[in-house]
C-alpha cells in the first residue's frame, strides 16, 4: 500500500478539519485516551479489567453522568495489532480479502475530586480487494443515492474513532456529563475510475442522572452531524467505454460513460436523539435499562446543490442489562433490540440558468419539478440475548467493591437475529432477508491467569431471503443482487478461538502488565460450492 500517499491525503483533510474551528476537539479527544500512557494505580491484567467491565454498567451507554456511579479505579490498555480477513463468502459491494493494522488505546481517569472522565482513540489502515458498486462507507440499508463503479477494484481505509467522556462526582443526588464522539474517515479506489470520499462525524451528547437510594434515573440528548464528500473521480489511462454509476434505489441506476470527472457529491446527516436510563442496586443485584429514539434527515447534494433526494431515518432502542452476585458467581443477563425506519423521497429537478447583465455573473441553480415520497424503504430489526456464568477469583462480598476480584473462566449462551427489508415503489422492487444465530460461548484463565483464551461456537439459520424486482436485467439486479442472494440463503457454522498471554515487564524502572494475543475465527456456509470466511490476526499491548 502507498502509505505515503494515504498519510499526506489524509492529513491534508484533517488538517482542513482543524482550520474550521475543530482543533480543540480534536486535541482534546486525543488527550485523554493518551493518558493509558501514564503509570496506573495498580498492576492490572485482562481477568481484572474484565471484571471491572462486567460491572460498570453505565459504560455501555450514552450517559456520560454515570461514570461516578460505576466508581471505576483508574485503568486502561493500549494495543497494536493486524489481522487478515480472507475467503469466498462475501458479498459484492462489501469485497473480499482484507488487510487491516489497528491502533485501539483506552483509559478511564479520575480527574481531581468532582471529575471521572473515560478516553478512547482506534485507528485502521487497511485495504481491501475487489470491491465494487460501493465508493461510500454504508453501502447496505441508507441513503439509496449513492454511487460506484462495476470494476472490482482495491480500496484503501484509513479511519479514526475517538470518544471523550467526563462526568461529575455526586452533588445531593444529581450528576452531570458530556460526551464526545468524532470520527474521521478515508476510503480511496485505487482503479479506475478512481474515486476519494471523505468522513466528518461528530457527535455531543450532554447528560444529566439523579440518585436516590438504590434507583437512579438517566437523561441525555445528542446532536450529531455526519458528513460524507466524494470529489471529481480521476483515471489515469483513457477508456473511453468506462462507465460509473449512480443509484436510486434496489437495481435502478443511471450508467454515465465519460462523464465521471466531473462528478461530485456530498452527503449532509443531521441527527438529532434522546435516551431515558432506569438503574436500580444493591449490594447483589444491578441493572440498568435504556430507552433511546432519534430522527436523521440526510440530504444529498451534487454540482450546483442538485438534489436526486433526501433520506430520513427513526431509530429506536431498547437496551436492558443485569448483573447478580451469588457467591463467587457473577450471572449476567443482556438483552439490546434496535430498530431502525428509513424512507427516501425522490426529486426530479430542473437546472434554471439565470444571467445578469449588469455585473456580467451567472447563476445556475436546480428548480423541483417533481417530488416522489417515500419512494424507498428500508425497515431493519436486531435483537441480541446473552447470559453467562462468570466465575471469579476473590469474589467481593457486594458489587462495584473496590477489591481485587478477576475474571477466572465464564460460560453461556447469545441468541441474536436480523430482519432487514428494502423497497423500491413505482415499479415495486423488494428485499427481504433475516437470520437467527445460536451461539455457544466459553472462556478460561490458566497458569496463574497468565493465559486467558476464548472459545466461541454457534449455526447461524437463515429464515428468509427473498428477491422481487420489477427489471431483473439491469446492471445492478445482475452483478449485485442476484450475486448476494445466496450469501443470504446460506446456513452458516461459524467458530473463534482467541488466546492471550500476559506477562509483567519492567522498562526504564516502569512495571506494567504486557499482552501478546492472537485469534481466528471461521465461518463455513452451506450453500453451492461451500464458500468459506475466516479471519485471523494478532497484537501486542500493555495494561496500565
Amino acid at each position: 500500500m502507498n502509505t505515503s500517499y494515504s498519510f499526506s491525503t489524509f492529513s491534508a483533510f484533517v488538517q482542513s478539519s482543524l482550520r474550521r474551528g475543530w482543533g480543540r476537539l480534536f486535541l482534546l479527544m486525543f488527550t485523554l485516551p493518551t493518558m493509558a500512557q501514564m503509570p496506573s494505580d495498580s498492576l492490572v491484567g485482562e481477568p481484572e479489567y474484565r471484571y471491572k467491565n462486567l460491572t460498570q454498567l453505565w459504560h455501555n451507554t450514552s450517559n456520560a453522568a454515570g461514570l461516578s456511579l460505576d466508581d471505576s479505579p483508574n485503568r486502561g490498555f493500549a494495543s497494536i495489532g493486524f489481522n487478515h480477513r480472507g475467503g469466498d463468502y462475501h458479498r459484492v459491494q462489501e469485497g473480499g480479502a482484507m488487510n487491516n493494522m489497528q491502533f485501539f488505546t483506552e483509559r478511564y481517569q479520575r480527574l481531581g475530586r468532582y471529575l471521572y472522565s473515560y478516553g478512547k482513540v482506534d485507528f485502521n489502515l487497511g485495504r481491501t480487494k475487489d470491491r465494487s458498486f460501493a465508493d461510500q462507507y454504508r453501502p447496505y440499508n441508507s441513503n439509496p443515492y449513492q454511487s460506484g463503479s462495476a470494476i472490482a477494484g482495491s480500496y484503501d481505509h484509513q479511519d479514526f474513532d475517538m470518544v471523550a467522556s467526563v462526568g461529575t462526582t455526586d452533588f445531593s443526588g444529581w450528576r452531570f456529563g458530556l460526551q464526545l464522539n468524532y470520527q474521521l474517515g478515508d476510503l480511496s479506489r485505487l482503479r479506475d475510475p478512481r474515486s476519494r470520499s471523505q468522513l466528518l462525524d461528530y457527535r455531543l451528547t450532554p447528560s444529566v442522572s439523579y440518585t436516590m437510594g438504590g434507583h437512579t434515573l438517566g437523561l441525555s440528548g445528542y446532536y450529531d452531524r455526519r458528513k460524507e464528500k466524494m470529489g471529481p473521480l480521476v483515471t489515469v489511462q483513457s477508456d473511453a467505454t468506462l462507465t460509473y454509476y449512480l443509484f436510486s434505489g434496489m437495481e435502478y441506476a443511471t450508467g454515465t460513460i465519460g462523464g465521471y470527472s466531473s462528478f461530485n457529491r456530498e452527503w449532509v446527516n443531521h441527527q438529532v436523539g434522546v435516551a431515558m436510563d432506569y438503574g436500580y442496586r444493591s449490594d447483589a443485584f444491578h441493572t440498568l435499562n435504556s430507552f433511546g429514539i432519534s430522527r436523521g434527515e440526510e440530504y444529498a447534494y451534487g454540482t450546483y446543490k442538485y438534489e436526486p433526494g433526501r433520506y430520513f431515518t427513526y431509530l429506536y432502542n431498547v437496551q436492558s442489562q443485569n448483573r447478580l452476585l451469588t457467591g463467587s458467581v457473577l450471572h449476567q443477563v443482556d438483552v439490546r433490540m434496535d430498530w431502525q425506519q428509513g424512507y427516501a423521497d425522490e426529486y426530479r429537478q430542473q437546472l434554471i440558468i439565470t444571467d445578469d447583465p449588469q455585473i456580467g455573473t451567472t447563476s445556475y441553480t436546480y428548480e423541483k419539478q417533481l417530488e416522489f415520497r417515500k419512494r424507498y424503504q428500508v425497515r431493519t430489526f436486531d435483537c441480541a440475548f446473552r447470559y453467562r456464568a462468570n466465575f471469579l477469583n476473590d469474589a467481593p462480598s457486594r458489587l462495584l467493591q473496590q477489591a481485587t476480584a478477576s475474571l477466572k473462566g465464564y460460560t453461556g449462551l447469545s441468541i441474536d437475529t436480523h430482519k432487514a427489508s428494502n423497497r423500491h415503489l413505482l415499479p415495486l422492487s423488494s428485499s427481504d432477508y433475516s437470520r437467527i444465530n445460536f451461539q455457544l460461548e466459553n472462556g478460561i484463565s490458566l497458569f496463574k491467569q497468565h493465559l486467558t483464551a476464548d472459545l466461541t461456537l454457534g449455526y447461524s439459520v437463515s429464515t428468509r431471503a427473498d428477491l422481487q424486482l420489477a427489471d431483473d436485467s439491469s446492471v445492478l439486479a445482475q452483478r449485485v443482487l442476484l450475486k448476494d442472494l445466496p450469501y443470504y440463503e446460506a446456513n452458516l457454522l461459524h467458530g473463534r478461538l482467541q488466546v492471550m498471554y500476559q506477562f509483567p515487564l519492567t522498562i526504564k524502572k516502569s512495571r506494567a502488565m504486557w499482552f501478546v494475543k492472537a485469534f481466528g475465527d471461521f465461518t463455513s456456509a452451506n450453500s453451492a460450492g461451500h464458500p468459506n470466511l475466516y479471519n485471523v490476526g494478532f497484537s501486542v499491548g500493555l495494561f496500565n
